[in-house]
């Protein structure tokens, strides 16, 4: 690998850039671009189901209120349900991707490019 030194348009000051191995193009491109997205989209779900089991706990939980409609509650159960099958959803769509990454033969047990 080679390397050079850029100048910072900041500060005025210098750092090392390593230039990175040349991307591939065609279908090794796409593929990482779609593990990319999918990858975001699940963290993304299951974000939003960690934030309606959040909800769902502090509801429970509040000192200030004796009880918590279950008719509210049953709703927060529903979608955060649904949030979790669309990561299932993601990561099962992420693993596909992945067996279909065109690898050259010489490297079939290596790791994708990225």
């Amino acid at each position: 690998m080679t390397s050079s030194t850029i100048k910072a348009a900041s500060n005025g000051g210098t750092s090392t850039h390593t230039d990175a191995p040349q991307r591939e193009s065609g279908l090794a491109v796409l593929r990482q671009i779609e593990a990319r997205g999918l990858i975001s989209l699940a963290c993304g779900a299951l974000s939003e189901t960690s934030d309606l089991g959040h909800r769902m706990h502090s509801r429970l939980y509040d000192r200030t209120t004796d009880l918590v409609p279950a008719a509210d509650l049953h709703q927060q159960i529903q979608e955060a349900l649904t949030c979790l099958g669309t990561a299932e959803h993601y990561l099962l769509m992420l693993d596909e991707v992945l067996d279909g990454c065109p690898q050259p033969p010489e490297e079939a047990d290596a790791e994708p490019p990225w």
